[in-house]
């Protein structure tokens, strides 16, 4: 599938995206359904994006997560050209725009790397599919990191952001499950 079909569907998810009505309630569910799997409650080590651009909102997660003692990442991007890290934060308040005016850890937060199964990312995107696939913004940020991540990774998104089927390439990396404000979607266990 070529990269201008990508362009394509991201131009038109973002306009859906963002005439979704009753974002704030609709993110609380997305962050219930989070909070209440077996995978949020066996992780130790939580990687969660900072919401922005009618994004489902995370700073409750987030506060949930802190306060429930688990370490909290949040992406930090390092260059332009699609390098980040994830940074332990303990609160909101630590937070700085970065790269894109997202809210990103400082440069002095610890750095982490997936350490293993008790990891949990929670990934944005424009849109999913239910066989794990996202388009992102373009930059292919999560990919490489998702590329080397070996926790369980989980897609959030309205569920008017699911679609058919999304277009892949070689670079593209596939979640093990989406999550919408009605249920989470576990790919291969549909």
């Amino acid at each position: 599938m070529s990269v201008n079909n990508k362009k394509e569907i991201r131009a038109e998810m973002l306009k859906i995206r963002s005439a979704v009505t009753d974002k704030h309630e609709k993110s609380i569910r997305i962050i219930q359904n989070i909070i209440t799997s077996d995978e949020y409650k066996k992780c130790t080590n939580l990687f969660v994006y900072s919401s922005v651009n009618d994004e489902p909102e995370t700073e409750e997660l987030i506060r949930e997560a802190v306060f429930a003692g688990k370490k909290v990442f949040l992406p930090k991007c390092e260059n332009s050209e699609g390098y980040m890290t994830f940074r332990n934060v303990t609160s909101l308040s630590e937070l700085k725009k970065g790269f894109f005016s997202i809210p990103e850890p400082p440069e002095s937060a610890p750095e982490c790397n997936s350490t293993g199964e008790c990891d949990l990312c929670i990934v944005p995107g424009t849109a999913f599919d239910l066989y794990g696939n996202r388009i992102g913004y373009g930059k292919g940020y999560y990919d490489r990191f998702l590329s080397g991540f070996r926790g369980f990774s989980m897609g959030v998104c309205f569920s008017a952001c699911l679609t058919q089927k999304i277009p892949t390439d070689v670079n593209d990396v596939s979640l093990n499950a989406v999550c919408d404000e009605n249920r989470i979607y576990y790919i291969g266990r549909l």
